[in-house]
């Protein structure tokens, strides 16, 4: 599938090398295209045959299926009204956590969520997947992802984009769970500040993400 990625931060850098390592086209965007050039030169040192390339954000995303928006909350609506005559059909997955500056809480009211206002900005048109909100980006570099078996909990009100998703999460060793609707982000953004405030408190280190029973 052809994935691009916006953003080389660790969220981004993460999901770009796991992508393009499985096999996937994975096209890496970023304010400045020397910075995607140089992650992709990295994942190139260790996987020769991986298909990734660098660019701006436009670049990036105009010839993918899939579109990751991997910045922090506040930027994620702006880029993509910048980006939205080139966005209609593709699918956008959003990891983005509205969280406070202190990570007490979320700047969104309790009767929304990051993803369903960046939905309403977005428009018609464009499918919305929500995944990843509730992975800490040390995960996505970690050798022993496979063995740690993370759930991912994926959410959308397009069954067909959130069925692409799901397949495209478990591609790089998560195990992908349906969440239901876009409103169910609501409940996972609250997740997140959850962890961070255990991770902080108990010193947990939450290396494998919440992990659900079979």
């Amino acid at each position: 599938m052809k994935i691009a990625v916006l953003g080389t931060g660790r969220m981004g850098s993460g999901l770009a090398r796991l992508w393009s390592t499985a096999g996937e086209d994975v096209f890496i965007g970023s304010r400045d295209p020397a910075k995607a050039q140089a992650l992709v030169t990295e994942i190139k040192k260790v996987h020769p045959a991986a298909r990734v390339v660098g660019s701006d954000y436009a670049a990036a995303a105009k010839p993918a299926e899939m579109v990751v928006p991997a910045v922090p909350y506040k930027q994620v609506a702006p880029l993509l009204r910048k980006l939205k005559p080139i966005l209609k059909g593709k699918i956008v997955v959003d990891i983005s956590n509205p969280l406070k500056a202190d990570y007490s809480g979320l700047t969104t009211g309790p009767n929304t969520s990051g993803a369903e206002e960046i939905a309403r900005a977005t428009g018609r048109g464009i499918p919305l997947v929500v995944a990843f909100k509730n992975t800490f980006a040390s995960l996505l570099g970690d050798p022993g992802l496979a063995q740690l078996h993370p759930d991912v909990l994926v959410c959308s009100d397009d069954d067909k984009a959130k069925a692409t998703v799901l397949r495209m999460v478990e591609r790089i060793g998560f195990r992908a769970l349906d969440a239901g609707k876009l409103k169910t982000a609501r409940i996972l953004e609250g997740m997140t500040v959850l962890m961070i405030a255990l991770d902080v408190r108990l010193k947990a280190g939450f290396k494998s993400g919440w992990q659900f029973l079979d």
